[in-house]
């Protein structure tokens, strides 16, 4: 039997901050007096800064929404944002998201 070849592990840079976020959405957790059941949270790679905000639901509107409003109004456009591949995540509004903001979507 043929022995498995396994290439060795590349190191990709960090970039900037600002340049690279990593996005995840968790729940469904327990209501919150606010109506919150989801929380989306996203991580800097370079400078690991996280930003983190609850919302009611889990939709590609809520997750496009807090890109745009807790990422992109406040640090500025991105040049790549890594999600998990959940199909809200890869949705319409995601992508159009994506394209308005010239960035590289990574699944």
């Amino acid at each position: 039997k043929a022995r498995e070849v396994i290439p060795p592990l590349r190191s990709q840079g960090v970039g900037d901050p600002g340049d690279r976020w990593a996005l995840d959405v968790a729940g469904p957790l327990p209501l919150t007096s606010g109506g919150n059941r989801y929380v989306i949270a996203a991580v800097d790679y370079a400078t690991r800064y996280s930003v983190v905000a609850a919302v009611p639901n889990h939709t590609a509107k809520d997750v496009a929404n807090f890109i745009a409003e807790k990422l992109v109004f406040v640090f500025g456009p991105m040049w790549e944002l890594t999600m998990d591949g959940a199909p809200e995540l890869n949705g319409k509004v995601i992508d159009a998201l994506v394209e308005v903001l010239q960035a590289k979507q990574l699944t």
